[in-house]
């Protein structure tokens, strides 16, 4: 459980990166 956890987060911080690099590359 806790690990899914931690997986989800690290999804979603790589998906705070890459809407990062997209808004700073638009």
């Amino acid at each position: 459980m806790a690990k899914r956890k931690a997986v989800r987060k690290k999804v979603v911080k790589k998906n705070i990166a890459r809407g990062i690099v997209h808004i700073s590359a638009s």
